[in-house]
């Protein structure tokens, strides 16, 4: 086992700290956007609307590429992590992933992932769901006849009177 530096043990440490980060803010992306779904979905069936669950697609679209953002980072960081675990004597204090290690783990990539892919597409067919559920088409329906005093005016424009 490598004896490290003080100096490489802080680096090490700095760069543990922002592997974290990313993973934390990625899991708080993954509760906002469940939390959301719930919500639109509630409000949704209590409106029977059925428009409300498409803007949750788009939100969702959102949170995903969000969430995805944040898991290529924290790859990045990993790798970094590892190059400079890999590395002997200089310590760089490098907080910049190099340009092979960001092309190595991209966006795209990280939305394809187990991690995100199943449960995003899972909340997109959640929303999509919902909103055919409440999407019936509503053909004109016939109003009921009304009683009282005023009575609706026909197409000749006299009042239809069925009493007379």
């Amino acid at each position: 086992m490598a004896e490290f530096s003080s100096a490489k043990i802080k680096h090490f440490e700095m760069l543990q700290k922002v592997i974290d980060r990313m993973a934390g803010e990625s899991g708080r992306v993954k509760q906002v956007a469940l939390a959301s779904t719930a919500a639109i979905v509630s409000v949704s069936a209590s409106t029977h609307s059925w428009w409300l669950p498409l803007s949750g697609v788009v939100l969702t679209l959102a949170f995903w590429y969000l969430d995805a953002r944040y898991l290529a980072q924290e790859r990045w960081f990993r790798d970094l992590y590892e190059s400079e675990r890999a590395q002997d004597g200089h310590v760089s204090f490098l907080m910049t992933p190099p340009l092979a290690i960001r092309r190595a783990h991209n966006t795209a990539m990280a939305m394809m992932g187990w991690s995100t892919f199943l449960l995003y597409a899972a909340i997109i067919l959640i929303n999509l769901a919902t909103s055919r559920f409440f999407y019936v088409e509503d053909p004109v329906k016939p109003k009921p006849p009304q009683t009282g005093m005023y009575q609706p005016v026909g197409a000749s424009g006299r009042i239809r009177d069925a009493a007379l």
